[in-house]
């Protein structure tokens, strides 16, 4: 089960508490139920953007090193070359 799966299926659930809430009743369990539900789906919610954003970060992380390497290598083949000083 994917993430996306896991809260749409909270998400039904949670409807389905909400449905069984009795107005009249002062302390409804099922109140509680979609209470609960809320703080689930937000936690799993946050916790799917923070690891997305974690990916994010190493994959530029992983694009910068690559980057520096290239440089660093044409820079290395200038030096060589001699091709590197003004003339």
């Amino acid at each position: 089960m994917t993430i996306e799966q896991i809260i749409a299926q909270l998400c039904n659930l949670r409807e389905h508490c909400e449905s069984m809430i009795n107005p009249a009743e002062q302390d409804c369990i099922w109140a509680y139920d979609v209470e609960a539900l809320d703080n689930a789906i937000d936690m799993i919610s946050d916790k799917a953007v923070r690891k997305m954003n974690d990916v994010q970060m190493w994959l530029i992380s992983g694009v910068i090193a690559v980057a520096v390497i290239a440089v660093s290598v044409m820079y290395a083949c200038l030096v060589v070359s001699g091709s590197h000083k003004r003339k």
